[in-house]
């Protein structure tokens, strides 16, 4: 199995652009694309470019990410973002909670951030990478301040990193009471997925 493996990940390398991929020789990492793509090695090359592109372009969303950064570390220890031990028929679920997201003292930017380095560190585990991912919202702590985070530009520059991300399948439920005013951050926390997610689901 393992050299079934290996194969396509040195041909993947060699296609690559060699400046993208210096440091990222790690098979679980390039698994990742490799098998949302059904190992197709092009494709793969293609995804593994915009995954970086997205990168490039927004650093203040996707790079440094750190758990011991004190935001980040303050906002998953809230309990915003957690994922469960519990599995939805083999997927990871991962439970969000608008109320333990302090819209007065975090940004929209730590937002993204706390659901890339979540979905960055659970992405290299095999069992996510072929089964997916569950995720649930609890809005009932929902405030408008949570909106107030996001301006316009915010808006559009995440739209911008999902027409550069590749397809995946994401299955939310809402949980907790969700008033309708919510569904703007619902729809954002989904944004956040796509755009900061590279998530194969069988």
């Amino acid at each position: 199995m393992e050299k079934i493996i290996d194969y396509p990940i040195n041909q993947f390398l060699n296609l690559c652009n060699q400046n993208l991929v210096n440091r990222l020789h790690d098979a679980p990492f390039l698994l990742r694309f490799l098998r949302t793509k059904k190992f197709s090695v092009p494709q793969a090359c293609e995804m593994l470019e915009r995954y970086l592109t997205i990168r490039q372009l927004y650093p203040q969303w996707f790079r440094n990410l750190d758990c011991e950064d004190p935001n980040l570390a303050n906002i998953i220890n809230s309990g915003y973002l957690v994922p469960l031990l519990e599995r939805d028929n083999g997927r990871q679920i991962i439970f969000s909670c608008a109320g333990n997201f302090d819209p007065h003292k975090y940004t929209s930017a730590d937002m993204v951030r706390v659901h890339s380095l979540v979905t960055e560190a659970l992405m290299d585990d095999e069992s996510n990478q072929i089964n997916g991912y569950t995720y649930i919202n609890d809005e009932s702590g929902f405030q408008m301040a949570h909106i107030s985070l996001w301006s316009l530009t915010d808006v559009r520059n995440i739209l911008r990193c999902i027409q550069l991300r590749h397809n995946l399948e994401l299955l939310s439920r809402c949980k907790g009471g969700c008033p309708s005013s919510s569904r703007l951050v619902i729809a954002i926390c989904h944004l956040i997925m796509l755009a900061s997610s590279f998530i194969h689901a069988s």
